[in-house]
């Protein structure tokens, strides 16, 4: 890799952690109550959103990337791949809205947008780490988000799972 290589790819991920950030902040703004019930099922299931979003996800994205598709199909493909991510990134700001809560501000309560964008600074600062952050926690943030938007939006929250939500500093809970 020389100098310029180098130089292209710092400006394209100096360049997309601003856009993933305002995405984010975008979902929030857009579908508040889907980012928090995705946050809530993170909050309470981990492991289970991320499970859930890589048996959903590495199938269909294998096959995407497989490359046998022309034409209509090849069309229909992409259409898949935008819905996907699409999903998986108002899911990870759900991520991010609980990573965020969890960093906890005085200031949460007038402006809950703060929590996101504490939160998406910390997953993005560590989705920065070369090899880790690349091919472990970026991938990894995607599917707990799908795996959680999924389980938030189609399937029906357990008895002991109603009123779950994400905390806030006054004690309260916002669902």
């Amino acid at each position: 890799m020389n100098a310029h290589e180098a130089i292209i790819w710092f400006l394209l991920v100096a360049m997309l952690l601003p856009a993933l950030l305002g995405s984010w902040l975008v979902a929030f703004a857009l579908f508040r109550g889907s980012v928090e019930r995705a946050s809530a099922r993170i909050s309470r299931r981990p492991a289970t959103c991320t499970l859930v979003g890589l048996v959903i996800l590495v199938p269909i994205i294998a096959l995407i990337l497989n490359g046998q598709a022309q034409g209509g199909a090849a069309l229909l493909a992409g259409i898949a791949a935008f819905l996907l991510m699409a999903a998986a990134l108002v899911g990870s700001a759900g991520v991010a809205l609980r990573v965020g809560a969890g960093l906890a501000s005085p200031v949460d309560a007038e402006q809950p947008w703060r929590r996101i964008v504490r939160g998406g600074l910390a997953l993005l600062f560590s989705c920065i780490i070369p090899g880790l952050g690349w091919f472990v926690i970026a991938p990894l943030v995607l599917a707990a988000g799908f795996g959680a938007i999924v389980l938030a939006r189609w399937v029906s929250p357990r008895r002991s799972d109603v009123g779950g939500g994400v905390p806030d500093p006054t004690g309260s809970v916002a669902v």
